[in-house]
């Protein structure tokens, strides 16, 4: 199995299983049992589906690809065919359909015309090929439900594995790996960035190293600190760098004002997430601050103290400017939805709302008049919640408004410094 593959133990072993059996095919069909026609591995683009299908070729064992790329070319039928034939001269051999969902998906999000078409042949091709062939046809896809019951059943795709993001501990070894090529500095934590990757694919992980090695060139740095990976995790996320500040002081004010808001909430109810603070604008955003969450399954008050956060800058220039500017929307809209999830899809708020549910049904007036005002209390709620925060942190709040019209950004080290100040004065 390919040594690069981090992870997904489970997924190896039942891969190295599916080699065993085209290595040994005969011994199986003297049992009187036959080898998996085919195997489908999906989920999430990025999380190394390919690889994974890739690694189960090996010494003896051929390796026939069919791309998504490869159907672009309006003679799909005839390179399936081809294909096909090519895994039958070269057997045992591992039939590869890469993206199968862009080659024979029927999604409206598939940009491949025919797809019907091109499934039907691919259903004659694999129905044709025989037990005795030792061909195993695997394919890779980021959605399954597109490719229909019938490609997808037994005796077509015997198994189906499921792929997803790697955990944390996998996260951890995947950052040692790439950042292993990379000179280090000796305190960089691993544990602790891989508790703020949550969610991170490993080709996004594979990224941010890169981007990180090239930031700390740009930054003519001797070696790469947590702060680099913190600032380069910023870029990825917002998808742009950071430019020049305003030049209009009540304006810098104003924004420090209200990401002051989100750091000084955020130290409170999250702090291991909390990376840093800036009113420099980067992307859509006059400033930000960036706050990953660890948890892999948070629980309902997990997501409301996210939500509170979010709801906090705004909240603070109430508090502060005693005005409400336009500019938040982004905040609102993330909010809102987290709450609307919380209640149609997790049921947190009673079953009432829940999607589906036999009670109510999204045609009746009378429960989406409903959830609007359960949306609306609960929003103020924690809204007041952030109102509080803020009210009994004042002081820390004056003093990073203070810091980030100074320095324009704050690392994570600077604001807990800011904040362990002021809570060492209270006590």
């Amino acid at each position: 199995m390919n040594n690069k593959i981090v992870g997904y133990e489970n997924e190896k072993r039942e891969l190295a299983q599916l080699r065993d059996m085209l290595h040994h095919a005969e011994e199986y069909r003297a049992m009187g049992v036959r080898i998996p026609r085919g195997v489908a591995l999906y989920g999430v683009p990025g999380i190394g589906k390919t690889v994974l299908a890739k690694s189960i070729a090996d010494e003896g064992i051929n390796m026939v690809e069919l791309r998504a790329a490869d159907c672009c070319s309006g003679d799909e039928a005839n390179a399936i065919r081809k294909v096909f034939e090519q895994a039958k001269k070269n057997a045992p051999c591992v039939l590869l359909l890469d993206e199968l969902d862009k080659i024979a998906g029927t999604s409206d999000f598939i940009f491949m015309e025919g797809n019907d078409e091109v499934k039907k042949i691919l259903l004659q091709e694999i129905d044709a090929l025989s037990d005795a062939e030792d061909i195993l046809v695997v394919a890779t896809c980021n959605d399954t439900e597109c490719l229909g019951d019938a490609l997808m059943r037994p005796g077509r795709f015997d198994r189906l594995i499921a792929m997803t993001v790697p955990d944390e501990p996998t996260r951890k070894e995947i950052l040692k790996m790439y950042f292993s090529h990379l000179k280090i500095n000796k305190q960089l934590d691993f544990g602790r960035l891989a508790k703020l990757t949550g969610g991170y694919t490993g080709a996004q992980l594979e990224c941010l190293a890169n981007e990180t090695g090239l930031y700390a060139i740009e930054c003519s740095a001797n070696n790469i600190t947590e702060e680099d990976v913190r600032a380069v995790m910023m870029r990825m996320s917002l998808g742009s760098r950071e430019g020049n500040p305003s030049l209009d002081s009540d304006e810098i004010r104003r924004i420090a004002v209200h990401e002051a808001g989100h750091a000084v909430v955020g130290l409170v109810l999250h702090p291991d997430g909390i990376l840093g603070a800036t009113v420099l604008p980067q992307g859509y955003s006059s400033g930000h601050v960036q706050i990953y969450s660890s948890e892999e399954c948070p629980s309902v008050s997990q997501v409301e103290e996210d939500v509170t956060i979010l709801l906090a800058g705004r909240v603070a220039e109430q508090l502060v400017e005693h005005e409400i500017y336009l500019g938040s929307e982004l905040d609102m809209k993330n909010a809102a939805a987290k709450i609307l999830e919380l209640a149609t899809v997790h049921a947190a708020y009673g079953y009432r709302y829940l999607i589906g549910s036999i009670r109510h049904h999204w045609d009746s007036e009378a429960i989406k008049d409903e959830l609007g005002f359960l949306l609306d209390e609960k929003l103020c709620e924690l809204a007041v919640s952030a109102e509080n925060i803020l009210r009994e942190h004042r002081l820390t709040h004056e003093r990073i408004v203070a810091a980030l019209i100074d320095r324009k950004s704050l690392t994570r080290e600077e604001l807990l410094d800011l904040f362990a100040e002021d809570q060492q004065k209270a006590a």
